[in-house]
């Protein structure tokens, strides 16, 4: 069994090396850094130096330590992935990826049940403060909604309860399986109760049971024109379609918020941007700026809640292209059904991996292949009715494989129109019916999968 360890010599590569048993490569990989991949910062120079076509398999599987993906199709490229430095939690030696949302707002602008941990408003006797909910995910088996633990904390102790959790997970968590590197599974092996328990001897004090959810079941994603609780002050919330940018865009982008704003920009976990403290008396001005005409605060209900992963144009894992084939639906779909009604969540997945939260949203793609007349095609199955939020749920496979043809469109406005035809229903049954809606307000209410499609209307013929 390999083992891995850095060369002591400066100019050569990082390779294996026949010592301990590790319990997957990528394990190896980090033990040969003491269990912090981040050391990998400290060989980039040589590295570097090297070139890319020297890069071992330790080196490349490291790099993404510090976000920088090894990509197969394209030699010499890399892509980048930046996040934003708001989280508290240190990341070493953690078992593949450990997801942590804190969020204050109450209309669910996160999607705070996919993660291994949340911390969402909830009040108690009086005091602010979170609910802890713990082993959400996408992929690795689908979209797992997370549970609540059972626990209340205040903000000052909020940061103390995370470190502790994550801790648990970085020691208990499984490792052999990277399929399995997720907080849901400790917390299937070991059930709520016993994690509970382990939180509290590890903090060495009682935790206050869970107080009242302060979120509502609406769904807030903060484009357009957002009174700020500053006086006289506006948001800006801008859709940018699929988050695809160019430089030239994002050098508009922060002239105007340089102008109108404070220099601010916000970025959302739907791929759209926020320009916040721009007072009253500017936002006609903002409106009226070319840029907007790209990037519209107002935009048609089916590229309003489109969320597009990267696709095959920069991730290995991909399946399928995503980006341009997202815009094209929504502009197919305004066509088909008209840019009016209510807007949809449409959330795009290239592969089983689920990073376009596919399950999370009204409808949902995930793209894999398929073989149509003896030839490998593009193909998605189709997914709808899921929602993050109090009354979480992970969106139903309604329709196995749809070719990512001429026809999709048309496939695709029946299941909505469907999905639209029975969400009427539901919400009409509950303001009818007072136990139905007092069900719904204690998230008692379970969503019903759409009413069966005709065959005739998937029919790609």
């Amino acid at each position: 069994m390999e083992s891995f360890q850095i060369s002591p010599k400066a100019d050569a590569p990082f390779v294996a090396s026949q010592c301990a048993t590790p319990s997957n490569a990528v394990e190896g990989y980090k033990a040969s850094m003491d269990g912090d991949g981040l050391r990998i910062l400290e060989h980039l120079p040589q590295m570097i130096g090297r070139g890319v076509e020297s890069l071992t398999p330790a080196e490349k599987e490291l790099l993404k330590w510090v976000g920088i993906f090894y990509r197969r199709p394209t030699p010499g490229k890399f892509m980048m992935r930046i996040r934003m430095p708001n989280g508290f939690a240190r990341s070493d030696n953690l078992p593949r990826k450990f997801n942590i949302t804190v969020t204050g707002c109450l209309d669910n602008c996160t999607h705070a049940e996919s993660q291994d941990i949340a911390l969402v408003p909830a009040k108690k006797a009086g005091r602010i403060g979170f609910n802890v909910l713990v082993g959400g995910k996408m992929g690795s088996g689908g979209f797992t909604v997370a549970s609540p633990l059972n626990v209340f904390v205040e903000v000052f102790q909020a940061a103390a309860v995370v470190v502790e959790l994550t801790k648990i997970y970085r020691d208990y968590g499984p490792r052999e399986a990277r399929s399995r590197c997720r907080f849901a599974f400790l917390i299937e092996e070991w059930g709520l109760s016993r994690l509970r328990a382990e939180l509290i001897e590890h903090l060495g004090h009682e935790l206050a049971f869970q107080g009242r959810d302060m979120r509502s079941s609406a769904h807030a994603d903060h484009l357009g024109v957002t009174r700020q609780k500053q006086e006289g002050f506006r948001s800006v919330g801008l859709c940018i379609p699929t988050g695809r940018v160019n430089p030239e865009q994002l050098d508009e982008l922060a002239r105007l918020s340089e102008i109108y704003g404070n220099g601010e920009i916000r970025l959302t976990t739907a791929q759209n941007t926020i320009i916040p403290n721009v007072p009253a008396d500017y936002v006609g001005g903002l409106l009226a700026e070319p840029l907007l005409r790209e990037f519209s605060p107002r935009p048609s209900p089916f590229l309003r809640g489109m969320v597009a992963c990267v696709g095959t144009d920069y991730c290995n894992l991909a399946q399928i292209e995503t980006k341009s084939r997202a815009i094209e639906l929504s502009e197919a779909l305004d066509k088909k059904l008209g840019e009016t009604g209510n807007p949809l969540t449409i959330h795009w997945s290239g592969c089983p991996a689920g990073c376009g939260n596919h399950q999370a949203a009204d409808i949902g793609f995930r793209g894999f292949k398929t073989k149509l007349d003896g030839k490998l095609v593009d193909a998605v199955a189709i997914y709808a009715g899921g929602q993050t939020g109090p009354h979480a749920v992970a969106g139903e496979e309604i329709v196995e494989t749809v070719p990512c043809d001429e026809n999709l469109p048309e496939v695709v406005a029946n299941v909505i129109e469907s999905y639209r035809f029975e969400k009427e229903a539901r919400e009409h049954a509950a303001l009818s019916d007072p136990l139905c809606a007092a069900a719904a307000t204690a998230g008692l209410a379970s969503w019903h999968s759409p009413r069966p499609i005709p065959s005739s209307s998937l029919s790609t013929n």
